[in-house]
């Protein structure tokens, strides 16, 4: 038999046996791509001592021009399978800036002998057979039972390995045959390799276009930024992150600006395996940053191999140059907007307009400060304007289409023309939480309830961290009567940010509803403490007031509601506490200037249950009648 030495390296938990080229930890194979391996293999053997780039890639790739992003990308493979960085310290591999790379931990060596080399890779798997003297017959008569029972062992090995996939080995050997199936798949925002703390808000752009590439690919389930933003500089393994997420594939990388030239490397690894099954760097000019972002996506849909439709192709082929400085901006808008909150609706809406006077051409910018005017409140005619600017820039821009579609539904009560619009934007990208989110209200309102809950569940699966989701939801079951689930929903939003008051205003509303009504004013006072400029929690603070007996408080929320500088404004919030009171006429006087204004949240007339006392009147149904919602 063929015999050698094989050398056998251990750190820590680890062993890295050097002639089958395997990496265990605890005695379990690691998964770690080839030049990954060498790269360690060599740093290793150097312990303690420098090694330089320059040598890694001479020895890794000796064969081929490579730039330094590959050993980078093999290097940030490593620390992930190590679990390198403990405490904010390197304990296994050391970055000397600009030089190279230093191993530090402790290392053991072990030489051996190694028989028949040639079966090295193939997994041990013992089985125990009985002695030759407890064989009822020797020689012949012993082969004839011995090999159906060792047959029998074999195959009962093999049900218990595959049956109850017993230390993962079912996944190890299935996965040797070809990419593992993927159907959903989170990118973890991109570290800042600048160092630059400036260009963190540069790093969360990009991560922010690759997911909204990937998103555009109707076969994968992406998650939302607002989820994995989470995840910055997190220690936590792959397999438990993909697990919070409920993903298939998790993307992380780098990306690096310098002068005029921006890098991005990334790594596609399968969840449950911890398995690197890609890694790539790129390059490109600062204003083709988004078709950079474009081939990972490609890159990506190609390795999981994802049928993609002519239209997905198309929609991947390239991307215009961009200004970078109002690409940024905009980004900043979005964070400042998903706070849902009225002081980040009015920042959001300076980044957009200041990114739209540095690129006039950018359609996202356009389709930022449309959802954002809606949102604040603003006329039908600044809204439209900016929506139609989007479209205009890019027909193509799924955000565009459903900023155009909240339009028609907010301002133009056009049911059939909105869903056409928000049907366009999910399909152009069917992971956009923007379009999902407004579908919802227009089917809701609609009374296409059943779709209407599909639409904001399916909010959730993409964004699974995000309260604003989980208050959507419980807000639409307790429109719904259904109010315990409703509650159980909405404490859901406000274990993931206490503070949202969006979730305690509903949350008030269930209890309201129930018959809670001190727990309803206990809620709606801490929701104002949050948010003292919001009239609608007043409002409700007033009806519950009323509906509490407490008429005199409930009177003098009513006066200051109609003594704001806002009173146009706070006049459904006055139909609100009116309604409360008992007083329908002056409610329906204040309910007919709302219609006349196109009120925001008007066309949620039916749904709410503020205007339970209202509803058998006569005028009660001609509103409905007129803005069009079934009755």
């Amino acid at each position: 038999m063929e015999q050698r030495v094989q050398t056998v390296y251990r750190f820590g938990p680890f062993r890295l046996e050097t002639s089958e080229y395997r990496l265990l930890r605890d005695g379990e194979a690691v998964s770690l791509p080839h030049k990954a391996f060498e790269v360690l293999l060599a740093l290793v053997e150097s312990r303690g001592r420098v090694v330089l780039k320059e040598d890694l890639l001479k020895r890794v790739w000796p064969e081929t021009f490579v730039e330094e992003a590959n050993l980078a990308v093999a290097v940030s493979q490593l620390r992930k399978v190590l679990g390198d960085v403990q405490n904010g310290d390197h304990h296994y591999i050391e970055t000397v800036r600009s030089i190279g790379y230093r191993f530090l931990a402790p290392v053991r060596v072990i030489e051996s002998p190694e028989i028949n080399a040639q079966t090295a890779a193939i997994p041990d798997i013992s089985v125990a057979v009985p002695p030759e003297n407890l064989s009822p017959k020797a020689g012949g008569g012993m082969r004839l039972w011995r090999a159906p029972l060792i047959s029998g062992i074999v195959v009962a090995t093999l049900a218990l390995l595959f049956g109850f996939n017993v230390g993962s080995w079912r996944d190890r050997l299935l996965s040797r045959g070809g990419p593992p199936h993927i159907e959903s798949i989170a990118v973890l925002p991109l570290e800042n390799l600048s160092r630059d703390p400036a260009q963190e808000y540069f790093a969360d752009g990009m991560t922010e276009a690759l997911i909204t590439d990937l998103g555009k690919i109707g076969a994968l389930r992406v998650i939302s930024r607002t989820s994995v933003m989470r995840y910055r500089g997190t220690k936590k393994p792959v397999p438990e992150i993909a697990g919070e997420l409920n993903v298939d594939a998790v993307v992380e990388g780098s990306v690096e600006r310098f002068g005029d030239r921006v890098r991005i490397t990334a790594n596609l690894i399968h969840a449950r395996t911890d398995r690197h099954l890609w890694a790539e760097s790129y390059e490109r000019d600062l204003r083709d940053m988004l078709a950079l972002q474009t081939d990972v996506a490609r890159a990506i849909a190609q390795e999981i191999q994802i049928k993609l439709t002519p239209q997905q192709k198309a929609r991947l082929a390239s991307a215009p140059p961009t200004d970078p400085a109002a690409y940024q901006l905009y980004v900043n808008g979005r964070n400042h907007l998903e706070t849902w909150t009225d002081s980040g609706i009015r920042v959001a809406m300076d980044y957009f307009e200041r990114a739209i006077q540095k690129d006039p051409s950018s359609a996202i910018a356009y389709a930022g400060r449309a959802e954002a005017a809606v949102r604040a409140g603003e006329t039908a005619a600044k809204a439209r304007a900016a929506a139609l600017s989007a479209l205009q820039a890019d027909d193509e821009l799924s955000e565009a289409h459903a900023v155009m579609g909240l339009v028609r539904f907010r301002y133009d009560w056009d049911w059939e023309g909105a869903e056409s619009e928000f049907r366009r934007a999910i399909e152009l990208d069917p992971n956009s939480t923007v379009a999902h989110h407004y579908y919802s209200h227009n089917l809701e309102v609609m009374g296409r309830t059943e779709e209407a809950l599909v639409e904001s569940k399916r909010w959730i699966e993409l964004d699974p961290f995000s309260p604003a989701a989980y208050e959507h939801l419980g807000w639409q079951y307790v429109g719904l009567r259904r109010y315990d689930e409703g509650i159980q929903i909405l404490r859901k939003a406000l274990q993931l940010d206490p503070n949202f008051q969006e979730a305690i205003h509903s949350l008030a509303l269930a209890y309201l509803q129930k018959g809670m009504v001190g727990e309803a004013i206990a809620q709606l006072r801490r929701a104002i403490d949050l948010s003292p400029h919001d009239a609608r929690n007043l409002g409700a603070l007033g009806h519950a007031y009323a509906l509490s007996g407490r008429r005199d408080e409930a009177g003098k929320i009513l006066k200051e509601l109609k003594e704001s500088s806002n009173v146009l404004w706070n006049v459904l919030w006055v139909a609100e506490v009116y309604a409360a009171l008992g007083d329908k006429d002056h409610a329906f006087e204040c309910l007919e200037k709302a219609y006349r204004d196109r009120h925001f949240t008007f066309e949620f007339l039916k749904y709410e249950p503020y205007w339970e006392s209202l509803r058998s009147d006569p005028r009660f149904k001609d509103l409905l009648r007129r803005i069009g919602l079934p009755q």
